[in-house]
């Protein structure tokens, strides 16, 4: 299996650690938001969790949509 990754760009990345800031900021962002587990969707005040049916978010949207 080839995923025709540029290792060098790769370990350039890891080893300079270019987007360390970015990450630790996305992850903080998470814990703030309370999200606990992926995939995590937010709806405006609702939280969905984990991998869920299309019926499930048009469910939710439709209620937002009529609120």
């Amino acid at each position: 299996l080839s995923i025709n990754l540029d290792m060098s760009q790769f370990n350039e990345c890891i080893e300079t650690r270019k987007y360390k800031e970015g990450v630790e900021k996305d992850f903080l962002d998470g814990i703030n938001a309370h999200v606990r587990a992926t995939p995590t969707f937010f709806i405006n005040d609702k939280i969905i969790v984990g991998p869920k049916p299309i019926k499930t978010f048009t469910s939710v949207i439709d209620k937002e949509l009529k609120s």
